[in-house]
């Protein structure tokens, strides 16, 4: 959760219930990002290249060109790719852990908040949709309700 959607600038906070009586609020900022940032524009540039790259392949193999100096080009660039992508992870996880640190925990007594909590404007609920056996080997499904606590 905190990874894909504390991004610090569409969304800076976000209050987790444990469903045991706690209530976790983790807060960022863009500053919070700062290092993985330096990096993922140049992923990004990177992406669509090799991605453009592999499109010419494919079409360049069946027009039955020679693409050994291109593909080797291609590998040499997939690797270092990789090596950045492995890095700019290891990155990523080092600012989200750093924002999980500082979390806030708070006490909920029945369903009573503590009147020091920040204000709150959604409330975001999960629910599993069950599915058939088989078919919960392949996907998993929720269904995401989003109240506004402003108008509710």
């Amino acid at each position: 959760m905190i990874s894909n959607y504390l991004d610090g600038i569409n969304l800076q906070m976000l209050a987790l219930n444990d469903g045991e009586g706690k209530l976790y609020i983790y807060k960022a900022a863009p500053d919070d990002y700062l290092e993985s940032a330096k990096l993922r524009s140049e992923i990004e540039l990177t992406q669509k290249t090799l991605k453009a790259m592999s499109d010419q392949l494919h079409r360049d193999q069946k027009e039955k060109r020679d693409t050994r100096a291109p593909g080797a080009k291609y590998r040499e660039m997939d690797a270092a790719f990789r090596s950045k992508l492995n890095a700019y992870e290891q990155i990523r996880k080092k600012e989200i852990a750093q924002i999980v640190n500082r979390a806030k925990v708070y006490k909920l007594t029945g369903n009573v908040l503590p009147a020091e909590l920040p204000p709150f404007f959604y409330r975001v609920q999960f629910q599993r949709v069950r599915q058939p056996d088989w078919l919960e080997q392949f996907t998993w499904c929720d269904e995401i309700e989003i109240f506004d606590n402003q108008k509710n």
